[in-house]
């Protein structure tokens, strides 16, 4: 549970390259948490700007490492990952959205179909 992590994920995401490439232009990027014509979304809690720099600085920071020059940052031993999960039909979207979101990524991302 640290606030560094977890900015320094938002931050690793390049939003604007997500739109391009994933919806080929057809999207804005996504600068809030929620689509901002959800209802009773607050449109004004905003996510950080994409900054790789800054990422790895705060992961730094808190001790997250890579220790062994594979780009996978480590910890106590432990590797940085997480596992999304999601509706199988969006299998094609995921792995697409991976390849972008984690192109210069410095964690392990498992992706989990439901059934």
């Amino acid at each position: 549970d640290d606030q560094n992590v977890r900015t320094a994920i938002q931050m690793a995401i390049d939003k604007e390259s997500i739109a391009q490439n994933i919806y080929a232009g057809l999207r804005t990027a996504a600068n809030s948490v929620m689509p901002a014509d959800m209802p009773y979304c607050d449109a004004t809690v905003t996510t950080p700007d994409y900054d790789m720099t800054g990422a790895i600085a705060l992961l730094e920071d808190s001790g997250w490492v890579d220790s062994d020059g594979d780009g996978i940052r480590e910890k106590d031993g432990k590797v940085l990952s997480f596992t999304i999960t999601y509706p199988r039909v969006y299998t094609t979207m995921w792995f697409s959205f991976s390849k972008v979101l984690w192109k210069n990524w410095v964690l392990r991302l498992k992706l989990t179909p439901l059934i």
